[in-house]
């Protein structure tokens, strides 16, 4: 038999994809209805009740300073409780926050039946949204959220009918960006944000002035797509700048701001200020060099045409205004001098961002703007040099150490450590935000690089960090350790050779009762220096994915992670008979469930379920099961369980098929698969590589072919 073929639900992370919350299955092939929207690609100016702000031409609605609330709607014949597809193709100028939409259905008045607010992203998008109607719903409706600020073409508009569903899961992790991946090209891939409005608006109203002019222009960005703005100074004797005070900043965290500057004329020199938020720097702009450093740490980099990225690092001391400013000197209070008018400067996307470096540009306009890894994006992960991902789920874990990348701020004993050199090689993630560290040669010691934190007596911790040799250290060792402080005697110890690779050196701990804290060591063994980068402290029995930390002052929580598709009918899942396949390697023996039942549309005992523990089980809840010794924490396992009104199967790893006698069909229809219990306390927590449900109890020769 052709195995994919005959699969009735398909989900491989090598060819699915995932974003919002979802992570896209490969099967079932989703079938539609007929095409609902008359003149959905906008070729004649009809069929469309158009709002404020709206035209038609040119092939697209064209939507530009629209008021708030102003909706285009075109009445459609809906069925109530009918499940249907939108699809619509857009082009947005501006910022993604500056084209905010209401999008979906609505009553006859063109109030819309879901309220959810959705950005289009600057540039050619596709926005998909799966949507039922309800009672009132009879028309599609594109409804303004912005006040005056959208620029925004729709260029084709489609609705149909869902006839047979994709089977996408639906993917929660949390609300913060605590979560990473080891993408495809190798690199550590983070969640980002900007967290300055107006980002690369500077005429906006956001930005005040102050003794200067700043206008449109036409000169390119530093990457040639689009123009920028010039900022000129005005004759006066005070200070020449523009501020903002839309962001917030927490004290004791780390941020970076950066501002890409290009002089246009005069001699003036240049300073990024923000004195709360760990920013007072100034750049010489004829030299190109870094000049007073009075609050934080400041880089300058050439990015070609005469373009500058200026940007500076530093710990917060609280929230205030960020100052660009142009300044006569590099010395501290350089800003304020006496102008003749002569100087300007051409203006290209500020970020405020956690961290110790700026990474690419972020624009923004009302709200923040955030890229890289989001909130609830599922995690397609590349470790290990794989060429094909597996979807990472982990648990709930917590970093505990404050400053998981700036290692200024731990303790640096001298009599081991001679000195730390902050951004000085590219790290794990690709960015230039990896600590040189310079030992005093002595062996093991506690006169070490050193990070403190709370323990739980009696409780297991995982330690990591990456690791990196380079020059004549490379092949010479390093110690890494844990070492209670106080109490009983606890602590583990590892030597490292030092490679000129990233390595991630893990290990665990198991503290005494009578513990209540503990140090996390590094010293050289005979190597004068290493590279460092993302430390981690955690409590459980394994390290988990890296989880950055820059609050100076607290924890931060990755949350647990889960899928789960519901809605299914008989055309994806067989009541009678079907086959389950996995592969598989799970984290620990805490018995992770995956689960394809009826609850709670049927009793909780209709429900088929692996176990992933110290073994393999595979039952129908109320009935029987099986099980293999097989650990799936070893390695990875291919394993498959079939069930029919006879029989019930597991086989694992193209070894010997076990079945038990009996009815195991389900009483009800299933409708839902999830990775986790069906009361959601069991999670599977696991690198999946696949997953395929059959509608058929496939044979033992095909059982044996498929694990093997």
């Amino acid at each position: 038999m052709s195995f994919f073929d005959d699969a009735s639900l398909a989900f491989l992370p090598s060819g699915a994809a995932g974003k919002d919350g979802k992570a896209y299955s490969i099967k079932p092939v989703p079938v539609y209805g007929s095409e609902l929207v008359t003149n959905g690609d906008f070729a004649t100016d009809s069929d469309w009740t158009k709002g404020a702000g709206s035209t038609i031409s040119g092939g697209s609605l064209n939507i530009v300073a629209a008021p708030y609330n102003a909706n285009t709607r075109q009445s459609l014949s809906l069925t109530n409780g009918t499940t249907y597809e939108i699809v619509i193709n857009a082009i947005a100028v501006g910022s993604a926050t500056d084209n905010t939409f209401q999008l979906g259905f609505a009553d006859s008045a063109g109030n819309p039946s879901n309220t959810t607010q959705h950005e289009f992203a600057v540039g050619t998008s596709v926005k998909k949204l799966i949507v039922t109607a309800s009672a009132t719903d009879v028309a599609i409706i594109f409804r303004s959220r912005d006040a005056g600020t959208s620029n925004l073409s729709i260029t084709n508009v489609s609705v149909k009918e869902v006839l047979v569903a994709d089977g996408d899961f639906t993917f929660s992790r949390g609300s913060n960006l605590a979560a990473t991946r080891i993408g495809a090209d190798g690199l550590i891939e983070k969640g980002r944000e900007n967290l300055i409005l107006q980002s690369n608006n500077f005429d906006n109203a956001g930005w005040n002035k102050q003794n200067v002019v700043v206008s449109t222009n036409s000169v390119q960005n530093p990457f040639n797509t689009g123009t920028t703005f010039t900022m000129t100074e005005q004759v006066s004797t005070t200070q020449y700048r523009i501020y903002t005070t839309s962001h917030s900043t927490t004290s004791g965290t780390m941020y970076t701001h950066s501002v890409y500057v290009k002089r246009l004329s005069g001699t003036r020199d240049f300073a990024i200020i923000d004195v709360s938020g760990g920013a007072r720097v100034y750049f010489n702009m004829t030299t190109i060099s870094v000049g007073s450093e009075a609050v934080g740490k400041g880089k300058i980099e050439d990015v070609g045409n005469g373009w500058y990225r200026l940007s500076v690092y530093g710990v917060a001391t609280g929230s205030g205004a960020l100052y660009l400013a142009m300044a006569n000197g590099t010395t501290t209070g350089s800003e304020t001098y006496t102008s003749d008018g002569s100087g300007s400067f051409a203006l290209y996307a500020a970020q405020l961002e956690i961290g110790l470096a700026a990474t690419d540009v972020i624009e923004t306009g009302a709200t923040t703007g955030k890229a890289g890894l989001l909130e609830d994006e599922p995690r397609f992960d590349y470790s290990g040099g794989a060429t094909c991902p597996s979807l990472l789920l982990e648990p709930s874990r917590t970093q505990l150490f404050e400053q998981s990348e700036y290692f200024g701020g731990w303790a640096a004993n001298p009599g081991g450590i001679s000195s730390i050199e902050p951004n000085y090689a590219i790290s794990p993630e690709g960015v230039e935000n990896a600590y040189k560290v310079n030992f005093v040669v002595q062996g093991d010691s506690d006169l070490a690089l050193v990070k403190g934190h709370s323990v739980t007596g009696g409780s297991t911790y995982a330690y990591s960090i990456y690791i990196k040799g380079e020059g004549s250290d490379i092949g010479k060792d390093i110690v890494v350790k844990s070492k209670r402080s106080g109490g009983d005697s606890a602590g583990t110890t590892t030597t490292q050779t030092l490679t000129g690779e990233w390595v991630r050196v893990d290990f665990t701990t198991t503290y005494a009762a009578n513990n209540a804290a503990a140090n996390f060591y590094i010293s050289s063994n005979d190597a004068t220096s290493c590279l460092i980068y993302g430390a981690q402290a955690e409590l459980g029995s394994y390290p988990t994915s890296y989880i950055p930390n820059h609050s100076g002052t607290g924890s931060v929580t990755r949350g647990a992670e889960k899928q789960e598709i519901t809605g299914l009918t008989s055309t994806q899942l067989n009541q009678t008979e079907g086959s389950i396949y996995l592969e598989l390697q799970t984290y620990s023996t805490d018995a992770g469930r995956f689960t394809i039942t009826s609850y709670p549309d049927g009793a909780s005992g209709d429900t088929m379920r692996f176990i992933f523990g110290n073994n393999i089980q595979f039952s129908k809840v109320d009935t029987g099961g099986l099980n293999t010794s097989i650990n799936p924490t070893a390695s990875k396992v291919k394993v498959i369980g079939t069930y029919s009104g006879t029989e019930l199967k597991l086989c694992v790893n193209g070894g010997a098929v076990q079945s038990s006698s009996g009815n195991f069909s389900f009483t009800n229809q299933p409708t839902k698969v999830y990775t986790h219990a069906f009361i959601d306390t069991i999670r599977l927590f696991a690198e999946v590589d696949q997953f395929l449900y059959f509608p058929e109890a496939l044979s033992n020769a095909d059982c044996i072919a498929l694990t093997s």
